[in-house]
C-alpha cells in the first residue's frame, strides 16, 4: 500500500509507527476471540 512514492522518507516513520499499533491490536483482538470462543465452548 504506497499511497505517494513521490514523498521524501520521512513519513515511513509514522506509517511503521501505525503498523506497529495495528498488529498489537490484532494480536489483542484475536486473544479476545479465542478467550471468547473458549468460553462459549464450556
Amino acid at each position: 500500500m504506497n499511497f505517494a512514492p513521490n514523498l521524501p522518507e520521512q513519513p515511513t516513520i509514522k506509517v511503521s509507527k501505525f503498523q506497529e499499533t495495528m498488529h498489537g491490536n490484532m494480536q489483542f483482538l484475536k486473544g479476545l476471540l479465542y478467550l471468547t470462543k473458549k468460553l462459549f465452548m464450556l
